[in-house]
C-alpha cells in the first residue's frame, strides 16, 4: 500500500516546453493513473537522492533536480501521504515505459485536461505560472 514519503518530479523536457506525466500500470495501486513521475523514499535516502534514483528505474532518465516545488499531503484511504514535488530537468536518456504503463511529454498548458491523480492535480496549479521561468 503506498503511504507515507513519496516524492515526484516535476521534469521539463531540455526545451523547457513539455512536462513528463506517467500512467501506474493497471495493476497497481491507483493503476490507469496518470501522475508526475516519482516513488517512495527508503531510508537514509535524501528526497532529491530518491528522485534522481526512481526516475532513472521507472523510466530509465537521468534528471537534474533543481528546485523544491511544493509538499502536498493527501488521504488516500488507509495511506496518507506526504508528496515533496520538485522542479527538475530532463538531461538524458529516452523515457521508457520500464516501471509504468506508458509515458508522454505533456505541454503546461495540457495538464489541465489530463486524468491526474488527486495530489498531483493540487501541484498543477502551482507550476502553471513558472512557465518561461526554467
Amino acid at each position: 500500500m503506498i503511504g507515507g514519503k513519496v516524492v515526484a518530479g516535476i521534469v521539463w523536457d531540455r526545451e523547457g516546453k513539455r512536462i513528463l506525466i506517467a500512467r501506474r500500470r493497471p495493476g497497481d495501486e491507483h493503476g490507469g493513473a496518470w501522475e508526475f513521475p516519482g516513488g517512495r523514499v527508503k531510508e537514509g535516502e535524501s528526497e532529491e537522492e530518491a528522485l534522481v534514483r526512481e526516475l532513472e528505474e521507472e523510466l530509465g532518465i537521468r534528471v537534474e533536480v533543481i528546485a523544491p516545488l511544493t509538499t502536498v499531503r493527501h488521504e488516500y484511504p488507509g495511506a496518507p501521504i506526504a508528496l515533496h514535488a520538485f522542479i527538475c530537468r530532463h538531461r538524458n536518456g529516452e523515457p521508457q515505459p520500464i516501471e509504468c504503463a506508458a509515458w508522454r511529454w505533456v505541454p503546461l498548458d495540457g495538464l489541465a485536461a489530463e486524468r491526474l491523480s488527486p495530489p498531483d492535480r493540487e501541484i498543477v496549479r502551482l507550476i502553471e505560472p513558472l512557465e518561461g521561468d526554467l
